[in-house]
């Protein structure tokens, strides 16, 4: 009976990101039963797996990422992956006002919140020390308040992104505005 020789694969699928980093798979086939390998990935312990598939799942921390597999019969594969922030930007936010200023036609604050990597992107405003109000995409529109006096919106958004610590990008911009 012919014996088929030892085969070692590895592939990687995935995005590539903190979201999705992806995963390593080994396919050692052609081999006996308790045939064993090992691999580390980063420099780590070293871990053993048998014939058949293996799965690995690539850190989702930022930067470059290494496998290196060993197999039986001095056979041997090594790859690399850079993982790469999903979202790496705060969203967009702007401001607008119109209006004049007075008690008679104080004006409006026009709040614009966007962000085309983040869908999840939410805010809060909030005028002077009053309630804080929750911002979703889009354009929301604000009364300046009829009374004479000085007032200040405050704007804060969010990518919502926290695959991992210090990812979360956010952005705040204020606008003042006095009614006579």
């Amino acid at each position: 009976m012919f014996a088929a020789a030892a085969e070692l694969k590895l592939d990687w699928t995935g995005g590539g990101t903190d979201r999705n980093p992806g995963v390593w798979t080994i396919q050692l086939t052609g081999v006996e039963a308790e045939a064993r390998g090992s691999y580390t990935v980063d420099g780590g312990p070293p871990r053993t797996f048998g014939p058949g598939v293996a799965d690995v799942a690539v850190p989702a921390t930022l930067g470059v990422h290494r496998i290196e597999v060993t197999g039986p019969a001095g056979l041997s594969l090594v790859d690399t992956r850079t993982i790469v922030d999903d979202d790496p930007t705060p969203p967009d936010l702007t401001i607008e006002y119109a209006g004049k200023g007075t008690r008679l036609e104080p004006g409006v604050w026009m709040i614009t919140l966007f962000d085309p990597e983040s869908p999840q992107a939410t805010g809060t405003y909030r005028v002077n020390d009053g309630p804080i109000h929750p911002l979703a995409p889009g354009t929301t529109v604000v009364a300046v308040p009829y009374f004479p006096g000085t007032y200040t919106i405050t704007v804060t958004a969010t990518n919502n992104d926290r695959d991992s610590s210090n990812d979360e990008d956010v952005v705040t911009r204020t606008d003042t505005r006095e009614v006579k």
